[in-house]
């Protein structure tokens, strides 16, 4: 019997359907491979690229922090030892985080015998001559601001079998809460999510994170670990600890195995209880500042090529609610936004719902709220605020129980909705904004805040192991709010429960900075926000020469003042780098809301230079001047990434043919496996379509019946 042709009318459809189902699984692959150019090998890992293209992992073989705390100011140095196990020389590069109110100001690379100190240069200039030192064979070394929080390294010729030391040395001030004192050393980083309008040079900055320790895929030579050694000099302090790591007190009586405890002391030394530590979280030292009563006071000093520096710390010991002049707490709009993104699965969003949680319940009748919920997309629990009534209240308590972490982390639409509102002249107007802050595209958001404030305050809360913290803390300031860091779950009833009772009565407001007339005075902050219960107030001057200044304000409806002098003050090495990069953030806040780059970027370029600090238009550069690499022989690149957060649950794929991992957060950035599931049904559905038409035409051939 002859064979019949099946007509076109039946199967153009079923090629039609197929061809179209084809089109979504191979867009969804390539949207797949595109996610996949910003995934790094497992932290710890400096991946060395062989000459027959197989990548040989060269191990971190330790990472050592040491931290001196003088009063106010912590001196950090962090040092990353590294080991070329290949048989080529390599070319290693890494993203690492620094805490967010880093002032880096040295820079120094050991190779073997070889010390080789880093010198502060123009970015252009310093990526310049790296480029020349690597395609000469010299060895050097770049490091340069991908965000304030946020640096890369770059080493160029590291000899074959040979250690590299890169050390870092910042200053920074240190946080002080209710009279409690807090150093943060970060270790890791969430990985950034990057909307849609975020550019190149933003994404080139991101960094996807390995599998955390918990995740077992990693051998154990292949973790990195950190070691720690922290002083505290020259000041009492009681109840000192780690919030996320057991450490021992070298001070202690009985010997240096014996736990922190609360003796007090002037001088204390601590390390790990153990010899290191994962780098799956950030390190956290807080202290409780000796005495009661008076507010912690502090005035450090420095005097630098004849110019002269202070640091005004003041700080109340204690949260206390402060009522208003009549003694009545005004009424209040309070707007909760919380980050319901992929990165904040796991215990991060149990955080997060239990601190909104705790603030719905404080809530007072005579107050209105609203509830926006935020990722891919955003959703308000009210079109408006609503009053605080007990039924509203239990809406918003079930609303946030059935939150759930996945999508993006798309925060510009919900802060603009929480922003751009219809303002109650007779209510307070708070927004408090719980999430990790894994966001890329920082600058815009500063924008919309500037933009949209108006009479509101923005209350940031960090929640997770490692948080944003440099955006979260600058966008609380843009806010003229406050920052609140949140890392364990332990934390969160009284943290919350300190906010909230800053957020029901500021406790010193309308603060005003005088400065002796004739006198040339250069403060920052220029504009001092209000100050809430348990908060610093932290100025840095830069003067002609010693000076008093007079801070006045409104406390509890009353006249409130309080002089400090830079005369005869405590002398303290960084001072100086505290104003400059105080400075440095304000210029560049200014660029970030709109102002011309080009008339600000002279002053930040200049500022950098003379204070010998990393910034976004300053790099530090190390170079040996004799070649160590022959021109002929072939130099190997390879990357490191950083250790998932501790508590982050993340989907983990193996790469094919390498000794690596590389991690996703579920549907962190698209919906892509989405799509990826849609489209294989849709192919299925296609080929089974084939298959019974096939059939059915086999059939009528074999009966004969005409198609």
């Amino acid at each position: 019997m002859p064979r019949h042709t099946v007509p076109s009318r039946w199967l153009d459809p079923t090629r039609a359907l197929l061809a179209i189902c084809v089109w979504v699984v191979i867009s969804c692959l390539a949207q797949l491979t595109q996610a996949s150019d910003y995934e790094s090998p497992a932290t710890g890992v400096l991946m060395l690229q062989t000459g027959d293209g197989v990548p040989v992992p060269a191990p971190l073989l330790d990472t050592k922090v040491q931290v001196e705390v003088s009063g106010s100011i912590a001196r950090v140095v962090i040092e990353q030892r590294f080991f070329n196990r290949n048989h080529m020389f390599t070319e290693g590069s890494w993203l690492f985080p620094l805490a967010d109110k880093a002032a880096v100001r040295a820079m120094r690379i050991e190779i073997g015998d070889r010390v080789i100190d880093g010198r502060i240069a123009e970015r252009e200039e310093a990526r310049t001559r790296y480029a020349a030192a690597k395609d000469e064979g010299r060895i050097s070394s770049l490091v340069e601001q991908q965000r304030p929080n946020l640096f890369s390294t770059r080493l160029a010729n590291i000899p074959p079998a040979e250690s590299v030391v890169v050390r870092l040395e910042y200053i920074e001030t240190i946080d002080i809460d209710a009279g409690t004192a807090r150093v943060r050393i970060p270790t890791t980083l969430t990985p950034r999510y990057f909307s849609s309008t975020a550019t190149r040079d933003d994404q080139d900055a991101a960094v996807i994170g390995a599998p955390s320790v918990d995740g077992a895929l990693l051998p154990a030579e292949a973790i990195p670990t950190v070691q720690l050694s922290a002083s505290f000099r020259g000041a009492h302090i009681d109840e000192l600890k780690s919030l996320h790591h057991t450490i021992v007190d070298s001070n202690a009586p009985g010997g240096g195995q014996d736990e922190i405890n609360s003796h007090r002391r002037s001088d204390r030394h601590v390390s790990f209880s153990k010899t290191s530590e994962p780098m799956d979280r950030d390190i956290v030292l807080t202290w409780a500042l000796a005495g009661e009563g008076e507010p912690y006071a502090e005035v450090f000093t420095e005097t630098v090529n004849g110019a002269n520096y202070g640091l005004l710390v003041l700080a109340p010991q204690r949260v206390e609610t402060v009522a208003t002049q009549d003694g009545v707490r005004p009424p209040r709009e309070i707007i909760f936004v919380i980050d319901t993104s992929g990165s904040m699965g796991g215990e991060s969003i149990r955080q997060a719902q239990a601190g909104l949680q705790q603030g719905l319940t404080r809530l007072r009748p005579e107050d209105t709220f609203n509830v926006i919920e935020f990722n891919s997309t955003f959703s308000q629990l009210y079109a408006v605020s609503e009053p605080a009534t007990t039924r509203n209240i239990n809406q918003g308590l079930e609303f946030v129980r059935y939150l759930a972490a996945d999508g993006g982390t798309e925060m510009a639409a919900a802060l603009r909705s929480a922003l751009d509102n219809v303002e109650d002249s007779e209510r307070m107007r708070q927004i408090v904004f719980i999430t990790d802050g894994a966001v890329g595209n920082e600058a815009e958001l500063f924008g919309i805040i500037h933009k949209l404030l108006g009479s509101s305050r923005l209350f940031t809360v960090g929640i997770g192991s490692a948080p944003n913290a440099w955006f979260m803390r600058k966008a609380a300031e843009a806010g003229r709010g406050s920052f609140t860091y949140i890392s364990t779950a332990e934390q969160v009833s009284e943290s919350m429960e300190r906010l909230f009772r800053k957020l029901e009565s500021p406790l010193l407001t309308d603060i005003n900075v005088e400065t002796p007339d004739g006198v040339a005075v250069d403060l920052e902050p220029a504009k001092v926000p209000d100050l809430y219960a348990g908060e610093p107030l932290i100025v840095a001057i830069k003067s002609e020469q010693p000076v008093s200044l007079t801070l006045r304000g409104t406390l509890a409806g009353k006249p409130w003042t309080k002089t400090l002098s830079l005369d005869g003050a405590t002398q303290h090495i960084g001072v100086s780098s505290v104003w400059a990069r105080a400075r440095i953030e304000a210029l560049s806040r200014r660029i970030e809301t709109g102002a011309p780059e080009a008339e600000l970027k002279p002053a930040i370029l200049d500022l950098a230079l003379e204070h010998h600090l990393a910034s976004r238009y300053t790099s530090f550069i190390a170079e040996e001047q004799t070649p160590v690499r022959a021109l002929n022989e072939p130099l190997g690149e390879g990357k490191v990434a950083n250790l998932l957060p501790a508590g982050s649950e993340v989907g983990v794929r193996p790469e094919i043919a390498v000794p690596q991992y590389a991690v996703h957060y579920p549907n962190t950035a698209t919906s892509g496996e989405l799509f990826m599931l849609i489209g294989l049904v849709g192919l299925l559905l296609g080929v089974v379509l084939i298959a019974f038409e096939r059939r059915q035409s086999d059939r009528r051939q074999i009966i004969g019946t005409p198609s």
